[in-house]
């Protein structure tokens, strides 16, 4: 899994799997409830039960790193409704993600990930049909809609506000703040209208956007989603943060297969 602060995608991610930061919390012995600290979420709980007799409590749609031993890249992303008896996942326990904090320190590079994101997008409006910001994001706003009648946009101002970044480029990367959606579905959206392929996007929500909000690179909702994003796809990792130490990641990867499990059944309890 991965990293004390880059942003996945995903995608996800929306994962309402609760903060990691935050103790995880047993219930009844061992059942991790993976919902109690996400209590904004809601949706349908499941209780998955692996070999080694722990029980996970989840959302239909928290986000587990499957693991497969077969395939090129083992790691792939599996929503909990979609696990199968015999699935092996990685297990996000305390000394699990405590370790890979201590092996993945990078969170000075942040910053630099937030100014990747804000020259895509410079790229991206410089194609936008209109003479000023405010009618590129007029075409903007029209495409967003396009994409989804039904998408709950801002007052006008603020999809000026997020497109409005040439003067962010040339700015202190430690004084700058994300020009961006603040919630996930819209962000696609948002990517989406301004022709960003989805790889691209996903990369710059986990590692730019995300990682550089409000306190959130030392939150455990942010390390989970790094976690799995960059062992579903290392090669973000490269194309974010040059200078990354391959030899981290391998060492966590090595970790995370340490923490596999096998699922023995996956039921719905609500």
């Amino acid at each position: 899994m991965v990293a004390d602060q880059l942003v996945q995608a995903s995608a996800a991610h929306n994962s309402p799997i609760g903060d990691l930061d935050s103790e995880l919390r047993w219930l009844d012995g061992p059942t991790i409830d993976l919902t109690a600290e996400r209590p904004e979420w809601r949706g349908k709980i499941r209780l998955i039960t692996l070999l080694s007799g722990t029980r996970l409590k989840v959302f239909d749609n928290s986000e587990f790193l499957l693991f497969d031993t077969s395939a090129l890249i083992p790691w792939s992303k599996c929503v909990a409704s979609q696990l199968k008896p015999d699935d092996e996942v990685c297990v996000f326990r305390n000394e699990f993600v405590d370790d890979a904090r201590e092996i993945l320190k990078f969170t000075a590079d942040a910053p630099a990930a937030l100014a990747n994101y804000h020259r895509s997008v410079a790229r991206a409006v410089s194609r936008l049909a209109g003479d000023n910001i405010a009618t590129k994001a007029k075409t903007l706003q029209g495409r967003m809609l396009a994409i989804d009648p039904k998408a709950n946009l801002p007052l006008f101002g603020s999809i000026c506000e997020w497109i409005d970044v040439e003067s962010l480029l040339s700015a202190p990367l430690e004084e700058v703040r994300p020009h961006a959606p603040r919630d996930r579905d819209l962000f696609n959206i948002f990517m989406k209208g301004l022709e960003i392929n989805e790889v691209l996007a996903d990369q710059h929500w986990i590692y730019g956007v995300f990682a550089t909000r409000s306190k959130r690179i030392k939150q455990g909702g942010y390390f989970h989603s790094v976690l799995m994003a960059a062992l579903v796809d290392p090669d973000s990792l490269g194309s974010q943060f040059p200078d990354f130490d391959q030899d981290a990641l391998r060492r966590v990867n090595v970790l995370a297969q340490e923490n596999v499990e096998t699922l023995v059944y996956n039921e719905a309890i609500s």
